[in-house]
């Protein structure tokens, strides 16, 4: 029984996989979803982070505290899950899948790009909800990127997008309601 409902689950996995990935013809696409899968690599993060303390040093300098340890809470989990899972990149298991963007590790459940862009879109839900309207297309194209770039199934961008969330509610609703930031905030 187990094994049966991983085995529908999975076959759910690759044909939705087949749907996105590099389905345009078009290099216009192709590069679009190239850059918008970069742009979730961590350095736009730590600038969009300082700019957001120059612009409003209080919320912002709260925003990039609990953020920041959001990551490193994500980071821990993100790796504990891939040792554990080790699920081999869609482009290593299915024939005629082509990375279109190198990845950055072996393993690809969950997908770590879509949960840092889920938990950045967290950050900015709580701290500057005026900002969601380019952030919260942003997280999902993020997450679209990933596939159509070869390097992850849906699940693992699914459940990337969950531990992102998680991990930000996790630090944002109890340890920092329990710690005193001092003169930051």
């Amino acid at each position: 029984m187990k094994n049966k409902i991983k085995n529908s689950v999975l076959s759910f996995d690759i044909k939705l996989f087949k749907l996105i990935y590099s389905s345009s013809d078009f290099k216009l696409v192709d590069k679009i979803m190239y850059y918008t899968s970069k742009s979730a690599d961590g350095v736009w993060y730590f600038l969009i982070g300082i700019f957001l303390i120059l612009v409003n040093y209080k919320i912002g300098t709260k925003f990039s505290i609990v953020v920041l340890l959001s990551f490193l809470l994500e980071l821990i989990l993100l790796k504990f899950f891939k040792i554990l899972f080790k699920r081999e990149r869609p482009g290593w298991v299915i024939d005629g899948i082509n990375f279109l963007i190198n990845p950055p590790d072996k393993f690809s459940f969950p997908s770590g790009h879509s949960s840092g862009a889920f938990l950045f879109l967290m950050g900015i839900a709580f701290y500057f909800p005026s900002l969601l309207i380019i952030f919260l297309p942003w997280a999902f194209l993020v997450g679209i990127s990933r596939i159509y770039n070869g390097v992850h199934y849906p699940s693992d961008v699914i459940v990337g997008a969950l531990l992102g969330i998680s991990s930000f509610l996790i630090i944002n609703n109890i340890i920092l309601k329990n710690l005193s930031l001092g003169p930051f905030i």
